[in-house]
C-alpha cells in the first residue's frame, strides 16, 4: 500500500487542466492501513482522503470509491501496482484526443523473487499482464481492467455501478462487459502503463490455477447473460470434450519436453474450462430449486 501511494502521489498534473484527489477505500482491513494513508498524505502535493467501507468485497469497495470522489473522471488503480508521473495525464490525453469516456492502459509484471522464474504468456495474462503494442478499441474479447482505466462519471449514471452480487472478482469484467454490449468505445493506450507487483505466493500453481477457475466462471457468467442459457451449455460441453483433450495432450508432451511452465499452462487452461462448467452447473442447480419452490409454493 505506501509503496502504491507513494508512486500515486508522484503523479504529475498540468495546472488548469484538471486537479487530482486520492480516495483510498480500506475493505475491512484491520492493520495499520490508516496509518500508512496519513503519512503518505502528509507529504502529497494533493489530498489523499482513507474511507472505511466494512462490507467486504470488490464491488462494494469500488462502488464506494465512486460516491466518495468528486471528480468529474475517475482513475481507478490496486494496491498492489506502481506507477509511472505520466500514467495519468497519458489516460486523460487520451480520453480527450479520441473522444472517449473510457481509456485504459498496459499493464508489466513486477516479480519479487531471486529466483528464475519462467512463465507461459497464458500465465502472465492470469497474473495480469497486458502489453498490447498499439493504440487499439477494447473488444468483448479484449476489455478494461480496474487496476489501470480513466472513466467519466457519466458512465456510471448510465449504466450503474459495479454489480455488488458478484463477489468472485469478476466485477469489473462485469461491468465492461456492459458497456461493451451499448456500444460505448473504449480505447485502449500501451503508453499509460503501470507495473503490477507479483509476490513469490502468487507465482504457485495452485493460486494460478485459481485465477484460471474464476476467469472460467466470470466468462459463462457473460455468456448466460449476452448469449443465454442454450448456449452456454452447448459451450460447457464444447469445453469439457475439446479443452480436455487438448490440455492432457499438450502436458504429456510438455512433460517429455521438459517445460515444467507449459505444464502449468495447460493445467491452467483446463482449470479455466472447469470454472466455466461448474457455473453452468450452478446455474442449473439454483434454477431447479427456485423451480421446486414454486412448485412447492402453487401447491400449498
Amino acid at each position: 500500500m505506501r509503496r502504491a501511494l507513494e508512486s500515486i502521489a508522484s503523479l504529475q498534473h498540468i495546472s488548469g487542466t484538471f486537479d487530482i484527489e486520492v480516495v483510498v477505500i480500506d475493505n475491512g482491513s484491520t492493520d495499520h492501513t490508516a496509518k500508512v494513508v496519513a503519512s503518505v498524505a502528509e507529504s502529497s502535493g494533493f489530498p489523499i482522503r482513507y474511507v472505511y467501507e466494512s462490507r467486504a468485497g470488490l464491488p462494494f469497495a469500488r462502488n464506494r470509491a465512486v460516491h466518495e470522489s468528486n471528480g468529474e473522471w475517475v482513475a481507478f488503480f490496486d494496491d498492489d501496482q506502481l506507477t509511472t508521473p505520466d500514467w495519468l495525464i497519458t489516460l486523460f490525453g487520451t480520453a480527450k484526443k479520441e473522444n472517449v469516456l473510457c481509456v485504459g492502459g498496459a499493464r508489466s509484471l513486477l516479480i519479487e523473487t531471486d529466483e528464475t522464474v519462467v512463465l507461459s504468456d497464458y500465465c502472465r495474462e492470469l497474473l495480469g499482464e497486458v502489453l498490447h503494442a498499439n493504440h487499439a478499441d477494447y473488444s468483448s474479447t479484449h476489455l478494461p481492467s480496474t487496476g489501470n482505466v480513466l472513466l467519466h462519471r457519466s458512465l456510471f449514471e448510465r449504466f450503474g455501478l459495479f454489480d455488488e452480487r458478484v463477489l468472485d472478482g469478476g466485477e469489473d469484467a462485469d461491468f465492461f462487459n456492459r458497456l461493451n454490449h451499448a456500444g460505448i468505445r473504449c480505447v485502449y493506450d500501451p503508453r499509460a502503463i503501470v507495473q503490477h507487483l507479483i509476490p513469490s505466493k502468487r507465482l504457485e500453481r495452485s493460486y494460478l490455477e485459481s485465477i484460471a477457475y474464476r476467469h472460467g466462471r466470470h466468462v459463462c457468467r457473460r455468456d448466460f447473460q449476452q448469449r443465454g442459457k442454450t448456449f452456454a451449455i452447448l459451450s460447457a460441453s464444447a469445453r469439457v470434450l475439446f479443452v480436455g483433450v487438448s490440455t492432457q495432450l499438450k502436458m504429456l508432451v510438455a512433460r517429455f519436453t521438459f517445460k515444467p511452465e507449459e505444464i502449468v499452462s495447460q493445467a491452467c487452461k483446463w482449470r479455466r474450462a472447469r470454472g466455466y462448467v461448474s457455473f453452468v452447473l450452478q446455474n442449473q442447480t439454483d434454477s431447479a430449486v427456485s423451480t421446486a419452490r414454486t412448485m412447492h409454493r402453487d401447491k400449498g
